[in-house]
């Protein structure tokens, strides 16, 4: 391991001189602004744009290109660059992002995933989303918060939340191919821009007749498609979102399980500014999930009605109001539960848990953010949920950003987030003797921030603390004892000079786990993450990219490093063409997932290295 380390850090260290030596004097506006250091802005923490330094909360800001540069693959292998995530996979192949250290075998890991702020699956499915299996080249960019953001955002924004943001301007086109597993994918992106109209078409397919799945039983088929169309006029837009995935594992093996997605979501949205103090917004979301992998079984309709106003007439105020409304149809769900004793023991039974089952969930928000001054704000809000089937609860916020100086901004807040039962764990008939309760989970979260800004150079440093409160079984049971996670995370990019670009980050969580038996550590989790990026401007037109990951060890078994190098050939033969090569997991390093699901936790060990080319362009 530790020859690994050496080999890899003279690696990323000999790349510079590289650069220093090839580089010519012709400079790129894109590869430029490739290697800044640029202050994001972002509406996802409150739903109105500011840098994503100063607003409340911590959110960090994935630009796609440079998730391309750095060669990553999807929308989930790129949270694994968030610190304090753990990008980790399950018996389907499926993304999970484990935050902060305590885990959830569905829903993506307890994080809302959002793709252009749609919901692309039902949170109450307890289903993982394909929705970050989206191929980078289809990405704008990420913006991801950690810790809750139920207030924004409702249910399900419990752990966190990720908003995928796709391409929506100009032209391009991108083919991948990987081996040693036989695999290939192609992307089409194409919009237009005028006074009257504006639309985008960005569609992707891919297709693998040999899939990594898990060790032992390593082939499988998986077929990808996913598409966004969006129309947009005097204010009024219309998006259509489609998600496809069929992964059939090709050898029979202990965890070669299947797994099938069919999802598609419209929505139809009026924004306007009804004068320079009042901007108002109108949604009409209609959502259908047909999931089915193999544990699980779902398929059903979400629809969705909300508006929102954001009114700034009076002084160093912005209020934000919203009111939402949702009817929750599930088709047919089943599960399979495994026979309580003293049933021999056996595989699970398939049992039909709901059928024609309707759930309405009104939403109200109410968010004030004052600016006291130049340099100090604070926020406050508090939504409220009532759910036809269950309770009503009211979730807080309170936040303040205080900029001491241009270049250190202190920031602290308090949220929760909360979610009620998935339906196995609503419709899971209860153990005999027990009296049923369905109470929702919260999670009640405490940040302090610190950023350093300065020329070409950013730290960030956060200290945090969760409490999780009555933790949900299935069939009517929650755990009475809470479950906590408190850690640091910690930030730094810098431009080293005009040609390279380094940015490094390293995460450390202490857990508590009361599904753990005696009360222990989560048992997934790595104590310690981090992660290292290299970006040089090597020779005119040439981008090499390194990437370094570090999972330490977990309670269920050891921990991994991996290696991945990218050279990327702009302009290319014609302007605009790019050929893009690179090395996943260098040092096959052969990882390691687990997943901790109610009748205990899952092994999958996925193969390792492998070599890809991609040819891109675009206009």
């Amino acid at each position: 391991m530790k020859k690994k380390w050496i080999l890899a850090l003279a690696l990323l260290l000999s790349l510079p001189i590289v650069a220093e030596e090839q580089q010519q004097q012709a400079d790129d506006k894109e590869l430029k602004e490739l290697l800044s250091i640029v202050q994001e802005e972002t509406a996802v923490a409150t739903k109105t744009r500011l840098n994503s330094d100063y607003v409340p909360g911590i959110v960090t800001v994935l630009e796609g290109d440079e998730l391309e540069a750095l060669g990553v693959r999807t929308a989930g292998e790129a949270l694994g660059l968030v610190p304090g995530i753990q990008d980790t996979r399950d018996n389907r192949g499926s993304d999970l992002a484990l935050v902060r250290g305590l885990d959830f075998p569905f829903n993506v890991g307890n994080v809302q995933v959002l793709v252009n702020s749609i919901a692309m699956a039902r949170s109450d499915g307890g289903i993982n989303t394909s929705a970050l299996q989206i191929p980078v080249e289809q990405i704008e960019r990420i913006e991801v918060i950690r810790g809750p953001g139920s207030v924004i955002y409702g249910d399900f924004a419990f752990m966190g939340l990720v908003n995928i943001i796709t391409r929506k301007d100009g032209a391009r086109a991108a083919a991948r191919i990987e081996s040693p597993r036989a695999s290939h994918s192609a992307i089409a992106i194409d919009a237009e821009k005028h006074d009257a109209l504006n639309w985008s078409v960005n569609l992707s397919g891919s297709g693998m007749s040999n899939a990594f799945g898990p060790l032992p039983a390593t082939d499988a088929t998986d077929q990808r498609m996913f598409s966004i169309v969006n129309v947009e006029s005097h204010g009024f837009s219309f998006t259509t979102q489609t998600v496809h995935r069929n992964y059939t594992p090709l050898v029979n093996g202990p965890r070669a399980t299947r797994y099938h997605d069919t999802s598609w979501a419209g929505e139809a949205k009026y924004a306007r500014d009804v004068n320079p103090s009042l901007h108002a917004e109108l949604r009409a979301d209609y959502l259908h999930n047909d999931i089915d992998d193999f544990a699980s079984a779902i398929s059903g309709n979400v629809t969705k009605f909300a508006g929102d106003i954001t009114y700034n007439g009076i002084s160093h105020n912005s209020i934000l109001t919203g009111a939402d409304y949702s009817i929750s149809d599930i088709d047919h769900a089943t599960h399979r539960v495994p026979a309580p004793p003293p049933a021999p023991p056996g595989p699970p039974v398939l049992t039909a848990l709901a059928a024609n089952a309707e759930r309405d969930i009104t939403g109200l928000l109410l968010q004030d953010h004052i600016d006291f001054n130049d340099r100090f704000s604070t926020t406050v809000g508090a939504r409220y949920d009532s759910y036809s089937d269950l309770k009503s609860r009211v979730t807080p916020r309170l936040s303040f950003v205080w900029r001491a100086t241009d270049h250190h901004i202190l920031k602290a807040q308090y949220t929760e987030g909360f979610r009620p039962p998935t339906f196995f764990e609503l419709y899971t008939p209860p153990a005999r003797g027990v009296v049923p309760q369905y109470p929702f989970e919260t999670n009640k979260t405490t940040e302090l921030n610190y950023v350093y800004r300065g020329t070409g150079r950013v730290a960030r440093v956060t200290l945090y603390r969760s409490i999780i409160n009555k933790m949900l079984r299935p069939g009517g049971i929650y755990l009475t004892t809470d479950a906590r996670a408190n850690g640091y995370e910690v930030e730094w990019a810098e431009e080293l000079s005009s040609k390279v670009k380094l940015s490094a980050n390293a995460s450390h969580a202490n857990t508590y786990d009361p599904r753990a038996i005696g009360g222990t550590s989560n048992a997934v989790s790595a104590a310690w993450l981090g992660n290292a990026t290299l970006l040089v401007h090597a020779a005119h037109n040439i981008i090499v990219a390194g990437r370094w990951l570090y999972v330490g060890d977990r309670r269920a078994g050891p921990g991994y490093d991996g290696f991945d190098l990218t050279v990327t050939n702009h302009d290319v033969f014609v302007p605009g063409l790019s050929l893009r090569v690179g090395l996943k997991d260098m040092f096959n390093g052969r990882a390691l997932y687990f997943s901790q699901v109610p009748t205990g936790i899952t092994t999958n060990q996925y193969p390792g290295r492998s070599a890809w080319v991609e040819l891109a362009w675009k206009r």
